[in-house]
């Protein structure tokens, strides 16, 4: 399903996809609500103000100075040294798929070069009934439509057409793997160790840059946050990582339509990551780009995701300067505040419920 609206914007049977009343319907459903009300994210109680107002789009002169002191060619900017730790390892949160990709890939290029290890090329592996693809096969890969909203042309059924690994590098999952024990998307780690495929014929210490004829046997991933035991020889957190496997179609020449079976890993480097993909990190130093882009537009959604990524202002940067209106203009600012409403109320009815079922439990 893919929503082109918020989930607390009424449904208009004119302007709104059927997959958007069907979102909105579903969302309705939901009547027990339990809001956290205690912040343990931000440490910085100005941050914290300045992001509420960021939600609803009413934030003031000087929440704005606050932002622009924030940005890296500010005279006020605070001195930042990315040579060195802690911002030598800051994370950019971007909305531009391109920004992010050329970020990653440089970021690993200049890490394997300066530790002197090899950066891993790994080609997603197509097949079709077992068989790798014809020549006139791959062109239609090649260039599939991508439709719906949010479609990156770089990948097929939700697998990269190429995803470059390293021993040390920073990774952040793509698919729900094993929700259970935290292996879902959105999930950051470090890899430890590649295990190659036995068809291979070099190994890894052979060159500094290797394209891979098959997705690795596996990778070891040392996972940020994960329920999981520890595995029988393995660090504490460390997990392998194997390819998935998915289908998608193409259509040949002669109009005939063919199911490819992808087999690649689900994951992407995270030196850089796109603001949507931030949703519910919590990044230690962060680089922010709020710039409008050359097509298509920010939002106070973009904005808002972006910049509570961070604990406060001494750990987050502007890549550069900004729209105002970002955070003075909310394109849904009533709707929202009657959505709070709403949901204060069920979380109120949610809490009487409990309090009566508890007292008759005693």
């Amino acid at each position: 399903m893919k929503l082109s609206a918020a989930l607390y914007w009424p449904c208009n049977l004119e302007k709104n996809s059927d997959d958007d009343i069907l979102g909105r319907k579903l969302y309705k459903q939901f009547d027990v609500v339990v809001q956290l009300k205690t912040q343990v994210q931000v440490t910085d109680p100005e941050w914290q103000d300045l992001l509420h107002h960021v939600r609803h789009g009413d934030c003031n002169e000087i929440h704005l100075g606050m932002l622009r002191q924030l940005v890296l060619s500010h005279k006020s900017c605070p001195v930042t040294n990315f040579t060195c730790s802690p911002w030598q390892d800051a994370i950019l949160v971007t909305p531009r798929h391109t920004v992010r990709m050329k970020w990653n890939s440089m970021s690993a290029k200049t890490r394997t070069q300066t530790l002197q290890i090899s950066l891993i090329k790994c080609p997603a592996f197509d097949t079709i009934q077992g068989l790798q693809l014809s020549l006139e096969e791959k062109f239609a890969v090649a260039t599939k439509p991508c439709t719906g909203r949010g479609r990156n042309r770089r990948e097929r059924a939700g697998l990269a057409n190429e995803v470059i690994i390293a021993i040390g590098m920073e990774i952040l999952i793509t698919f729900n793997i094993s929700t259970d024990v935290d292996v879902a998307n959105g999930a950051r780690g470090q890899i430890v160790d590649i295990v190659l495929d036995s068809r291979e014929e070099f190994n890894i210490s052979m060159s500094h840059e290797i394209e891979l004829k098959y997705p690795p046997t596996y990778i070891l991933v040392c996972m940020l946050c994960t329920r999981a035991h520890t595995l029988d020889g393995l660090d504490n957190g460390v997990l392998p990582i194997t390819s998935l496997k998915k289908n998608f179609n193409i259509v040949i020449a002669n109009g005939t339509k063919i199911s490819v079976n992808r087999q690649q890993l689900p994951i992407t480097p995270a030196y850089a990551l796109t603001d949507y993909r931030s949703q519910a990190q919590t990044i230690d130093h962060c680089i922010v780009d709020l710039g409008t882009p050359p097509s298509g537009q920010l939002t106070p959604f973009n904005a808002y995701v972006a910049l509570s990524r961070s604990r406060g202002r001494h750990s987050i940067r502007l890549l550069r300067d900004f729209d105002e209106r970002l955070f003075t203009q909310h394109p849904n600012h009533h709707k929202l505040l009657n959505e709070d409403q709403r949901l204060q109320q069920l979380n109120c009815k949610t809490q009487k419920n409990w309090e009566e079922l508890a007292s008759r439990v005693k």
